[in-house]
């Protein structure tokens, strides 16, 4: 017996989700070979995750045996308020707790969905968390475009959003509506990153990229880019801030993405590693690590002394 995606949607919605869309999954082929180039030119730096599983990101249906389709869904985390332009900036997405753990939570309620309604189907649930061309089957489930920064462009949510990808086994009666690109002649986003790290509309060089270098890089950064990174403690939102389609978004009314709670107060110059363990126990900031942290908090505020 198939389900719709009317269904899906519904479930979707009943979970939090802002936007949901349905695809069929196979090779792809086209992808795969970008990413195979991308690795050889080196823009992914030393993240070398990026080049492991290249069989499973080519053909999503290894990582599920028998599985049909991809439900894929969006949860804005446009924010209502911002840090103090003066502090220590870490990205929006990072505000508040690790998405991760609340993408994946709603995920699952709608694989339990599909189960009672699907008996003997069975699904898996990711979110930037297997190698997957994630925005690749948000753009084929209809919720928006790969603009020239990278990043998928919903029409109503702008490029705030967190993706999820629940696979299943089981049969979604769904249409095929890919959205078109919507970017036209904009080249707001290459234009204004500090650093020019999208060298090219659609190619990012993770390597001058200031989210890679505060967040990913396990190396000292190198000057010229910590002289233009000015305040940014923890990743970068220039690409996002300067895009259109994110200049009228409406603040997301998700409560478990508000920042965490003495966030916008935070002394930074006297983090310790017993309070960054506590304040950011269930944080994305703990990818980077306290000693990363702190050693570009040092840096900023080294930077505020000889200014």
């Amino acid at each position: 017996m198939d389900i719709t995606e009317e269904e899906i949607a519904r479930y979707a919605k009943e979970a939090g989700f802002d936007a949901c869309g349905v695809t069929d999954i196979g090779p792809m082929p086209e992808d795969s070979a970008y990413l195979t180039r991308w690795n050889a030119l080196g823009y992914a730096g030393n993240m070398g995750y990026m080049n492991r599983n290249t069989d499973l990101r080519a053909d999503p249906t290894l990582l599920l045996a028998g599985a049909r389709c991809a439900v894929v869904t969006l949860l804005s985390y446009y924010p209502r308020e911002r840090q103090p332009e003066d502090a220590p900036q870490i990205a929006t997405y990072a505000y508040g707790v690790d998405y991760h753990y609340i993408v994946k939570q709603k995920l699952r309620h709608i694989a339990d969905r599909l189960t009672e309604r699907l008996p003997g189907s069975s699904s898996a649930v990711f979110t930037d968390s297997a190698p997957l061309f994630e925005r690749r089957l948000a753009q084929q489930a209809g919720l928006g475009w790969i603009g020239k920064s990278g990043m998928l462009i919903n029409p109503r949510l702008g490029s705030y959003t967190f993706i999820g990808v629940l696979l299943t086994t089981a049969k979604i009666a769904h249409s095929t509506k890919t959205m078109e690109n919507r970017c036209g002649n904009c080249t707001s986003c290459l234009e204004s990153c500090p650093t020019r790290a999208i060298i090219a509309p659609y190619t990012l060089d993770a390597r001058r990229c200031i989210s890679y270098q505060t967040i990913e890089n396990r190396e000292p950064m190198p000057e010229w880019i910590a002289g233009v990174a000015a305040n940014r403690l923890f990743g970068c939102d220039g690409c996002l801030e300067a895009c259109p389609w994110n200049r009228h978004l409406h603040p997301h009314n998700h409560q478990e993405l508000n920042p965490l709670e003495g966030l916008f107060g935070m002394d930074w110059a006297n983090l310790t590693r017993g309070g960054f363990d506590r304040m950011f126990a269930h944080s994305p900031l703990r990818r980077a690590g306290y000693r990363k942290i702190k050693e570009r908090i040092n840096a900023i505020m080294e930077s505020k002394r000889c200014t």
